[in-house]
């Protein structure tokens, strides 16, 4: 599939308008523009992101810190998210996937990376930006201790405060832009890596608590909870920002609780409509992830000669059962010996394990 033929570069439901933000009432809204072809990285930025950077670059005006400082606050936030994104594409790659398209909005990529079949490695691949951002935080951290002899710097051990402490100007107020950009790219860093962990799918900690929940549920039950947590947490969100209306993030508070509340319940709706097509959406490239992953298994030292003979067992025992299968096709159920009937039911019966589990 080429890249202009993905659902992000389409407008309409769903799709990110690639040429005319004005083609449909919500095409501005999934609108995003080229950011540069690096290597095999193609990359967008999202509306959204645009939004965000403006806001943020009128802020540091408004406050009077000078254009320079507006754009290193820009730079800082940008740095953080493909910082976030490099480390999806490094701990994807470790999952048996990739990670080469990315429409970055303001708390992430707007597209999951893909993975090999499993909870497992769709958890890898989904904690490796968070990862990579902890890392990032924690050496600035480190730096601006040295540098500014302090150690009352904010952690947010919270990870709901984190939204309320999105990099803003004041940090550039006192004149030195080099502590102003790394403290901005320290507090961007912490607020990605926070953000992350909550049970949204815009955001990676759906993806994770669904890979948690899945080996116990199955995968249509995973989303199920994840959808309802998300659900739950963003109407009490929504309820403590009405009660905080009076700080000035109150309103944006509440705007972005009830956008993720309405993300959630978009999911679960498409979930009860569509659970087959939802769920295979949720572990994109699969086929490809899946034949490469059995490419890895097999490659010498590896995995070990067990491995690669089980390996070799699982492909043999589909071939018998595509041969059975067709045999019904063209002669009927009745025509199976006592053993073709059995191993056709034993198959059957580990496909319905592999899908209560969330394998494919």
């Amino acid at each position: 599939m080429g890249w202009r033929d993905r659902s992000y570069n389409r407008t309409g439901s769903g799709g990110f308008a690639t040429d005319n933000p004005l083609s449909s009432p919500e095409s501005l809204f999934n609108w995003s523009v080229p950011g540069g072809v690096y290597g095999p990285v193609r990359v967008r930025l999202h509306f959204w992101l645009l939004l965000a950077l403006l806001l943020q670059f009128l802020n540091v005006m408004h406050l009077g810190a000078g254009i320079l400082a507006a754009l290193l606050l820009v730079v800082a936030t940008v740095a953080a998210l493909v910082l976030h994104e490099l480390g999806h594409m490094i701990f994807a790659k470790m999952a048996g996937g990739s990670h080469e398209e990315f429409v970055i909005g303001p708390f992430g990529n707007m597209l999951p990376p893909s993975h090999a079949p499993g909870p497992w490695p769709m958890f890898i691949a989904q904690t490796g930006g968070m990862l990579i951002n902890f890392a990032a935080a924690t050496a600035c951290f480190f730096i601006l201790v040295i540098a500014t002899h302090s150690t009352a710097i904010p952690t947010f051990i919270n990870p709901v405060a984190a939204i309320l402490n999105m990099p803003e100007g004041s940090a550039f107020l006192s004149g030195n832009l080099a502590m102003g950009f790394l403290y901005s790219f320290y507090i961007m860093n912490l607020t990605l890596m926070y953000l992350n962990m909550l049970p949204f799918f815009w955001l990676d900690g759906g993806y994770i608590l669904q890979a948690v929940l899945a080996p116990a549920t199955g995968a249509y039950q995973a989303v199920n909870i994840t959808c309802w947590a998300g659900m739950l947490l963003a109407a009490a969100m929504i309820g403590w920002s009405v009660i905080d209306i009076q700080a000035h993030v109150g309103l944006f508070s509440i705007i972005l609780w009830a956008l993720l509340f309405y993300s959630s319940l978009v999911m679960l709706r498409q979930l009860r409509a569509d659970a087959p097509g939802l769920l295979s959406q949720l572990q994109p490239n699969m086929e490809r992830a899946r034949q490469r992953s059995v490419k890895q298994r097999l490659r010498s030292g590896a995995w070990g000669k067990k491995v690669k003979k089980r390996v070799e067992e699982e492909q043999k025992e589909q071939e018998e059962i595509d041969r059975i299968l067709a045999k019904v096709s063209q002669f009927g159920l009745a025509s199976l010996t006592w053993g073709e009937k059995r191993r056709l039911k034993l198959a059957t019966q580990r496909q319905q394990e592999r899908e209560r589990q969330g394998k494919p």
